[in-house]
């Protein structure tokens, strides 16, 4: 929910719900906050919508430009802390059921998320995608952004037997049996998947496998950290000494009960370097991640790693 904020009394008032399935991401350490008389922070965000309206995150990860923007406020308590880790915007999606083997998308298969990304390619409703219509989608920058982001399991196109069976709906599309039967040796001479399992590279035992758009993967990677210059091996912390109880004052949060909710970054006690180099990799990367935004020098970020 965005709402939208009366100037004179801070009062938020109701203004939009969200219409899509997509997430809406903010960078919280770019907005600014509130707090209201009842303890709620708010934080002020501008998001952008599409044409139809529909309101997308995407652009926000990768500046892609938008037609139209919206400020307004939304509620700390309706929303979710994420991370890169999380692989925000990616969407994992496959068909089930009947059909799920061939080498065409079947509309009543699909999940909700991906039907809906369907009609939004499929301009004229008529549960087809046209090369006309893709091309189309590619040229917008929101659903552009979308379709690199979905995860697809499907059939891979680089297995096929010898009667080309995932493809046999290409006989509705093509002229004649002999522009049928070109294009299915066409298909067995592009297939290699066979031919390098029996050869013995390590494959899935099944060719139905998850599917990622190459830039999105390798630009996510970056974003994550995974090519961060950082030496973890050299920052991971090692588990500290206990406190004896006498030293340990009221006010410290050493024996309060640790959060572990499901996301969060959590050590196994308050001793200092008590957390597995996972958590501790996280917490790195994170920190690192942050520090280039707000344009750390190098020295500036290995001082902050240095104290946390």
């Amino acid at each position: 929910m965005l709402y939208a904020q009366n100037p004179d009394a801070f009062i938020f008032q109701d203004e939009l719900v969200l219409g899509s399935s997509d997430e809406a991401l903010v960078d919280l350490t770019n907005c600014k906050s509130y707090k209201d008389s009842d303890g709620e922070t708010w934080y002020e965000v501008i998001l952008p919508f599409d044409d139809k309206g529909l309101w997308h995150y995407l652009s926000l990860l990768n500046g892609v430009n938008r037609t139209a923007q919206q400020k307004g406020w939304v509620k700390a308590s309706d929303t979710a802390l994420t991370s890169p880790l999380n692989w925000p915007g990616f969407k994992l999606t496959k068909e089930e059921g009947v059909g799920s083997q061939d080498a065409r998308i079947d509309y009543q298969n699909l999940t909700p998320y991906f039907k809906e990304l369907f009609e939004d390619v499929d301009i004229n409703g008529n549960g087809a995608i046209s090369a006309r219509e893709m091309k189309a989608a590619l040229k917008d920058d929101v659903l552009a952004d979308r379709l690199s982001r979905v995860i697809a399991k499907h059939p891979s196109e680089w297995q096929s037997d010898e009667a080309c069976s995932k493809w046999a709906h290409l006989k509705e599309l093509v002229p004649d049996d002999a522009a049928f039967e070109e294009a299915k040796t066409q298909i067995r001479n592009l297939s290699w998947w066979d031919k390098a399992k029996n050869a013995g590279a390590s494959l899935p035992a099944s060719p139905e496998v998850y599917h990622l758009h190459p830039v999105s993967f390798v630009e996510q990677l970056n974003v994550i950290g995974i090519s961060l210059p950082i030496d973890y091996e050299r920052i991971y912390a090692k588990k500290g000494s206990e406190y004896k109880d006498s030293v340990v004052v009221d006010y410290s949060y050493y024996n309060v009960e640790i959060d572990k909710t499901e996301g969060r970054y959590a050590g196994n006690s308050r001793i200092y370097g008590d957390g597995n180099n996972d958590v501790q990799k996280q917490v790195i990367d994170t920190l690192f991640i942050i520090a280039k935004r707000r344009d750390f020098s190098n020295r500036d970020i290995c001082l902050l790693l240095a104290m946390a």
